[in-house]
């Protein structure tokens, strides 16, 4: 709190709000209504955009709870809009791109909708990739709302955009590789629509083309694998399904590839949750 530091500031309030012992609560009694004030009152804009960046970028990454990401955000919005009025519109997309995020993670499908022409205002502020990304996390929505000929639609339309935007950048820098995470992520974000509308034909052929896409970047080749998985499975392609396992699971025995997932687990037990549930499916 002394260092400005608002987000860690706030992220410990949280904490100590959902621990029922006696020094949290001589903490909350001398400290939080403080804290509180300063931040509706006495915090600056540069203060609070460093704050709702963290925010955002630990709602990308799912690195925060969606109640502690709400208490943030809800202690935040009302100093950060008084102090935007009519100037400094890129932390105002940040802002409602959390609230997107938040929205969405709560089923608010109506709250979500309004966030996302919320930031449709702002979108002129920052570089048209953010932008972008900013729609296939509308998309995410959409299909959580069973609205999956929408979804398809406004990716469809964003991959269109992203095509563009790698013929600027082929002219621009034509020294540059191929590798284009953006356009891989749309085409993987576009494959989960169609694999949600029951197209898996369509969806394999989509998360294919979306890790042609991301070069080495490993991370982004195993969520979009883990969502082909779910395709193969779906789709009932046995032999591909088996293929893609072997390289998503770094190993080709069904034993070796549960000591393998159960291992990765203690180390990160929400990234690699996702990969014993696949397993599981298919198995």
């Amino acid at each position: 709190f002394e260092s400005k530091d608002y987000y860690k500031t706030l992220k410990l309030m949280y904490e100590l709000s959902k621990v029922n012992e006696k020094n949290a609560e001589v903490y909350e009694a001398l400290w939080f209504d403080k804290i509180t004030k300063n931040i509706l009152f006495d915090s600056t804009l540069n203060e609070l955009s460093v704050a709702i960046e963290h925010l955002d970028l630990d709602l990308a990454y799912s690195e925060i709870t969606v109640s502690e990401a709400r208490f943030i955000y809800n202690l935040l919005k009302p100093r950060i809009e008084s102090l935007c009025e009519n100037r400094n519109q890129q932390i105002l997309f940040h802002l409602y791109k959390a609230e997107l995020a938040i929205n969405n993670h709560e089923g608010n499908y109506e709250e979500s909708k309004e966030s996302f022409e919320k930031c449709k205002t702002y979108s002129q502020y920052v570089n048209v990739e953010e932008y972008l990304e900013l729609r296939n996390m509308y998309s995410v929505c959409l299909c959580d709302a069973n609205e999956f000929d929408e979804s398809i639609e406004l990716t469809e339309e964003t991959l269109e955009w992203e095509k563009m935007l790698i013929d600027v950048k082929k002219a621009v820098f034509p020294e540059k590789n191929n590798i284009n995470i953006h356009y891989g992520r749309t085409l993987s974000q576009l494959g989960q629509c169609y694999s949600f509308k029951g197209d898996f034909e369509k969806a394999i052929e989509k998360f294919n083309l979306a890790i042609d896409s991301f070069g080495n970047a490993v991370g982004e080749i195993k969520r979009t694998q883990s969502y082909l998985l779910h395709a193969l499975i779906e789709a009932e392609k046995v032999h591909d399904y088996e293929k893609c396992a072997t390289e998503y699971f770094c190993c080709e025995s069904l034993k070796e590839q549960l000591i393998s997932i159960l291992e990765k687990i203690k180390q990160d037990s929400i990234t690699h949750s996702f990969a014993l549930y696949v397993y599981l499916k298919a198995f």
